[in-house]
């Protein structure tokens, strides 16, 4: 046997990848690193009103909960589409995402998106983004309202990140993005950029926000268990207080007052 049928044999007998179990437990979640309140890292930790929710329904089971160490957002989707995680927090529905994930029909939360522009400006309402150069992160998805409002209107480049849609405010490649204003403030923040920015005191709209089962784990079999614990956590008021908590622990409500 050459090398390179030595190489192959060791490529096709290597073990596939270690699925996360929602059986026994732990269920291994995972998510972005900077999304707060949902999802962010603190002290290399990943804390967040997702992980909160996943582990009071695991605990209703009689499971524990794994969160998984913070990681590169590419890496993070990789790992659920193999079934390295059983779950992901802060995925867009989007059509290649469903290819690979199950997102729970009740949302978690809805996450305010907001106009962020520079604070020599002034922007209050859609009506004046009209003639602007606009910034969205992709896979952020608009009403259908606003679609057709920005389709017909506005001039909306999209990029991968928060700090790129930053970035290109402070130099005047775009006259605003839009947000959900937690993470911004966050990543200025926690990066010390030089920075002065505003924004809309209502939001421009809201989108929700999912859990995403990966479809290679047998969580997918506990689908009914995890909507209708979204779904009591809601009623009982438990996504609201952990929502204040989470708010309160990142230290923003000061910065927005």
């Amino acid at each position: 046997m050459n090398m390179k049928q030595i190489a192959f044999a060791a490529c096709v007998s290597t073990s596939p990848p270690t699925l996360a179990n929602c059986t026994t437990g732990p269920v291994t979640v995972i998510g972005k690193t900077a999304y707060p309140p949902i999802s962010f890292t603190k002290e290399n930790k990943l804390i967040g009103l997702g992980y909160s929710v996943i582990k009071q329904i695991a605990k209703s089971q009689g499971l524990d909960t794994k969160v998984s160490t913070p990681a590169p957002w590419k890496r993070v989707v990789h790992r659920g589409r193999i079934g390295e995680v059983d779950i992901v927090i802060g995925l867009r529905a989007m059509n290649l995402s469903k290819d690979h994930f199950v997102f729970l029909p009740t949302p978690i939360i809805e996450s305010a998106q907001y106009i962020i522009f520079l604070k020599e400006n002034e922007l209050r309402t859609k009506e004046d983004l009209k003639g602007l150069n606009g910034g969205i992160l992709s896979g952020t998805t608009f009403t259908t309202e606003f679609e057709k409002y920005a389709k017909d209107n506005l001039s909306i480049s999209q990029v991968r990140t928060t700090k790129q849609n930053l970035l290109k405010l402070n130099s005047g490649r775009i006259d605003y993005f839009i947000a959900p204003l937690l993470p911004v403030i966050h990543l200025i923040e926690t990066t010390g950029m030089k920075i002065e920015i505003k924004f809309t005191p209502t939001p421009l709209f809201s989108v929700s926000e999912y859990i995403a089962i990966s479809k290679r784990s047998n969580c997918i079999s506990k689908q009914e268990i995890f909507e209708n614990g979204i779904k009591e956590q809601i009623q009982n008021g438990y996504i609201d207080q952990k929502f204040e908590f989470f708010s309160k622990n990142w230290d923003v409500l000061d910065y927005m007052k």
